[in-house]
């Protein structure tokens, strides 16, 4: 197989192929790295079909091979993904629901949704901080926290949030003003 369409052989995958499961894992999980075992039993492959199963997408410069401390081959995110691709699904899955407009029924009469305040679900959490006070939340919500931060921010000029990723499990929130 030539180098360039071996290099993009990855991308006529489905995006639900354990491949591309491990990709978008392990870009969502910036810091993971994966073995043979933990791919085989996270994805339920085969073990022994691991390292085919990777190779295009180290040939592709989305995955980086290499050996950990203790010798074991090991798979990670790459330093500098070479190629764009479409961003990861969300938690894997991706809903091939279909909308049938005929099925949509009109209705007449139903009163206008109040707006949802800036902030959202965590207004009410940063109107009861003071300055110096924190949360600790899992690093999975951090977009959403630094989001609803931004958006409390706009509405409250005065208010002030610093957000730092402790660690690849935790996130903490300051409130600086």
């Amino acid at each position: 197989m030539a180098r360039e369409s071996k290099k993009t052989a990855i991308y006529s995958l489905p995006r639900d192929s354990v491949v591309w499961r491990v990709v978008d894992y392990l870009h969502l999980h910036k810091t993971e790295m994966l073995n043979r075992h933990d791919v085989a039993v996270k994805f339920e492959t085969d073990a022994s079909t691991v390292d085919s199963v990777l190779a295009m997408a180290v040939d592709a410069g989305l995955l980086k091979r290499a050996r950990d401390s203790e010798n074991v081959i090991v798979w990670r995110r790459p330093q500098r993904v070479r190629n764009q691709f479409a961003t990861p699904f969300a938690n894997g899955v991706r809903s091939t629901a279909r909308l049938d407009i005929s099925t949509i029924k009109i209705e007449h009469d139903i009163p206008i949704a109040d707006p949802v305040a800036r902030g959202g679900q965590w207004k009410a959490l940063f109107d009861r901080m003071k300055p110096g006070d924190s949360f600790q939340v899992p690093t999975a919500a951090y977009a959403a926290l630094a989001h609803a931060r931004q958006e409390y921010s706009r509405a409250d000029r005065s208010a002030s949030f610093v957000v730092r990723k402790l660690s690849a499990e935790f996130t903490r929130i300051w409130r600086t003003a």
